[in-house]
């Protein structure tokens, strides 16, 4: 977890000195986040994400924007005498090129990009007849990728996104020679600040 979190910072300051002219901004939401797949079950968690952007302009129509975040995803299921839920913690580094339209003080920017993640831990908690146990994942990948499509809208130095994340990998390993398809998906609605 230390590793991936120095490298992160070293691949942010690569950029940041890389595009002087950049500028940055803070973004921070919820994660309406499920998994999908042949071998997916369960429904909607909730979840938090946040954290730091970077932008720097390619061209006055394009800006290249990386991004280090955290974020929760997960799933859960009711099925009234059983419930489950698993929660996923994340360093997230999606790295997005956004189309600049301006619509008079309003800059529209939608955007796309792949998602690179780092799973820092998760738990796996299941509730029975009011019996509630909670343990470990220790059967997933701790590697994760993904792509993020949406858009911001920047008013005034203040953010306004909304992204769909598609998982693109499986995120479990493979055990007997299987490999279960489940991939993490989320809807990421979020506001910011741009300096």
């Amino acid at each position: 977890m230390k590793k991936l979190a120095l490298i992160s910072v070293l691949v942010l300051l690569v950029f940041g000195a890389a595009f002087a002219e950049s500028s940055y901004g803070l973004r921070a939401g919820v994660n309406l986040s499920s998994h999908n797949g042949k071998n997916a079950s369960g429904g909607t968690k909730l979840g938090f994400h946040g954290g730091f952007m970077m932008m720097y302009e390619l061209h006055p129509m394009l800006t290249l924007q990386p991004e280090l975040l955290y974020t929760q995803r997960g799933a859960k299921k009711d099925s009234g005498t059983v419930t489950w839920s698993l929660t996923q913690h994340y360093a997230e580094l999606p790295i997005l090129l956004k189309l600049n339209l301006s619509a008079g003080d309003i800059l529209i920017q939608p955007y796309a990009g792949p998602e690179f993640r780092y799973m820092l831990s998760g738990k796996r908690t299941a509730k029975v007849a009011g019996s509630e146990t909670t343990s470990d994942i220790t059967n997933m990948n701790d590697f994760d990728f993904g792509v993020g499509l949406g858009a911001d809208i920047i008013y005034n130095n203040f953010l306004f996104g909304a992204r769909y994340s598609m998982g693109m990998s499986n995120i479990y390993e493979k055990s007997g020679g299987s490999q279960p398809e489940i991939k993490n998906n989320a809807i990421m609605i979020n506001l910011g600040v741009v300096y």
